[in-house]
């Protein structure tokens, strides 16, 4: 598998974006914006998958995630992250791919650059309707807080244990392990001291998910595709709907008896293949 040692970017005001590639480094470029909780480590999950299928996987952390210095929430701010990023993988023209929080930063980059993203994969969707768990910001943070002061082993069997009966065949030991380490990243201060966990990549999120959302994704024109679990309780399946009501040309394509992680786990080559044929 071929994964790229992460950089630093210095953007002109004054944060710093950390990223990481995988996969077909001379591939289809995808650039990738991972779930909440996460972080650029995301991609590592799917390099060999990248490789089956000739993509380069571009991540990224946004602010307040995995080193990436925190700012003011949004989908714009990170939509012109991901041209920044972009620039400095010497990428021009891209496809864009989002899985459950990442999703509406993936439609505001194909919103605003429609010159540049030629094809859009959204998993999981989040639309700008109520998730069930909206409100419950701090609970979320103390589940967080339960989790990170576990060790390694223990946390990875928390994530083991707590998966749906839907997604629990697709949560081995091993990916189980590749998200502690990512999870840890995610919390981890700008510093990468591995001190105090912050919780600033959920703060925004959500702050960044609550409506009225800054960009007009529905403006997005490049192929799309929606991609969602039937079985998906975590984004439920009317976020989907939304967006292939408000995206016309987008093609909903339902996961029959699928889940969260299911829907993305079992079908990533499939997904990555068909957006690497729009690029």
């Amino acid at each position: 598998m071929s994964i790229v040692a992460g950089r630093s970017l210095q953007l002109p005001d004054d944060r710093v974006v950390r990223t990481l590639e995988s996969g077909a480094l001379d591939g289809a470029p995808v650039l990738v914006f991972h779930p909440t909780p996460s972080s650029r480590l995301f991609v590592r999950q799917y390099a060999e998958a990248a490789l089956r299928t000739g993509t380069r996987l571009v991540g990224f952390s946004r602010p307040g995630s995995g080193g990436s210095t925190m700012t003011t929430p949004g989908l714009r701010v990170v939509a012109e992250d991901a041209l920044r990023v972009a620039d400095a993988a010497g990428v021009d023209r891209f496809a864009v791919l989002g899985f459950s929080g990442g999703t509406p930063f993936a439609a505001a980059t194909a919103a605003l650059s429609p010159d540049r993203v030629r094809a859009v994969g959204l998993c999981a969707a989040v639309a700008p309707l109520p998730l069930d768990d909206a409100s419950g910001l701090e609970a979320e943070k103390r589940h967080a807080a339960d989790l990170l002061a576990l060790d390694d082993t223990a946390l990875a069997s928390a994530l083991v244990e707590e998966a749906s009966a839907e997604d629990a065949p697709y949560l081995d030991g091993a990916l189980a392990a590749s998200q502690v380490v990512t999870l840890r990243d995610a919390f981890d201060d700008e510093d990468g001291g591995g001190g105090s966990p912050t919780y600033d990549t959920l703060d925004f999120d959500y702050g960044a998910f609550a409506p009225p959302w800054d960009v007009d994704v529905t403006t997005l024109s490049a192929p799309a595709w929606i991609w969602q679990g039937s079985r998906d309780v975590v984004t439920p399946l009317e976020h989907a709907r939304w967006y292939a009501a408000a995206i016309p040309h987008a093609r909903l394509v339902l996961r029959e008896g699928h889940g969260h992680l299911g829907s993305f786990e079992a079908y990533s080559a499939e997904m990555l293949a068909t957006l690497r044929d729009a690029v």
